[in-house]
C-alpha cells in the first residue's frame, strides 16, 4: 500500500525507481540499462515528447496471432502489462472509492463519480477529497488523514445502493488473506500424508497389528489440519454472507 500510494502521490521520485521487471537482454539493451529492472522513465521518454521506447516492439507483438510469439514476443508483452499497471496507479484509475450515481452498482475514481455527480456540494467535494488526503499523507498529519478516510467512509455509505461489508467482516477477511490456510495445508497434508503411508506400509511389512505411536502421532497432525482446513471453510462462509 505504501508504494502503490508512493507512485499515485509522488510520481515525481518514483518515476526513477527501477520496478519493472526486465529478463530479456535485447530489451534491456534497447532501453539502456544494467539490471534486471527497469524504471518508468526508462521506458518513457519524459524529458522529450513522452516517447514510449518500445512502442515499435509492442505493436509488432499484438499484431501476430497468439501461436506465431516467439519469446520475445511475449517477453515484450508483459513488460508492457507491468508498464501499463504502474500508468494506472499514477492515473488514479485503480482508486475506485466512490458509488458512481448512475442508477448500477459500479464504483469509480474521483474523476468518474464527478462525472455523474448532480450537486454542487457533491462536485466540490469529489474535486478536493483526494487533493485533501495527498495533503495530509505527504505532510504526516495523522489527525487530518483519518478525517479524510472517514469521510469518504460516510461517502460510499452514504451513496451505495447496497449493504456494505462491516468493519468485523472486513477485518475477518484481512485475517483470511493472512492466514493463507489453502495453500499452506496443500504441502502439509502432502508431506504427512506420504509419511503416515510410508509409516503403514512398514507396519504391514513388519506384521505389526498395532498402530504404532509414530503413525498415532501423524494421524492428530492431519486431525489438527482438518480443523484448520474447517476453520478456513468457515471464514469463507461468513465472509461470502453464505
Amino acid at each position: 500500500m505504501q508504494v502503490f500510494l508512493g507512485l499515485y502521490f509522488d510520481f515525481n521520485n518514483w518515476k526513477d525507481v527501477p520496478l519493472i521487471s526486465v529478463s530479456n537482454k535485447d530489451i534491456r539493451n534497447k532501453l539502456g540499462i544494467r539490471g534486471k529492472f527497469a524504471s518508468f522513465s526508462d521506458l518513457v521518454n519524459l524529458t522529450g515528447s513522452g516517447t514510449y521506447k518500445i512502442s515499435e516492439e509492442v505493436s509488432r507483438a499484438y499484431s501476430k496471432a497468439p501461436s506465431e510469439r516467439n519469446k520475445l514476443d511475449k517477453e515484450v508483452m508483459k513488460v508492457d502489462e507491468r508498464m501499463n499497471i504502474i500508468y494506472m496507479i499514477y492515473k488514479g484509475d485503480f482508486l475506485k472509492l466512490f458509488p458512481l450515481k448512475d442508477g448500477t452498482h459500479n464504483w469509480g475514481s474521483s474523476l468518474e463519480a464527478l462525472q455523474k455527480t448532480i450537486s454542487k456540494e457533491d462536485s466540490i467535494y469529489l474535486k478536493n477529497i483526494i487533493p485533501a488526503f495527498a495533503d495530509a499523507i505527504e505532510t504526516s498529519n495523522i489527525a487530518s488523514t483519518k478525517q479524510v478516510t472517514r469521510s469518504i467512509s460516510d461517502y460510499q455509505i452514504r451513496f451505495a445502493k447496497y449493504a456494505l461489508p462491516s468493519k468485523t467482516k472486513i477485518n475477518t477477511e484481512l485475517l483470511y488473506y493472512k492466514l493463507n490456510i489453502f495453500e499452506r495445508l496443500f504441502p502439509f497434508y502432502a508431506t504427512v500424508g506420504l509419511i503416515m503411508l510410508i509409516g503403514l506400509i512398514v507396519m504391514v511389512i513388519r506384521g505389526r497389528k498395532e498402530t504404532s505411536l509414530f503413525v498415532k502421532v501423524l494421524s492428530w497432525l492431519l486431525f489438527a489440519g482438518f480443523l484448520f482446513h474447517t476453520l478456513g471453510l468457515g471464514l469463507r462462509w461468513y465472509i461470502a454472507g453464505r
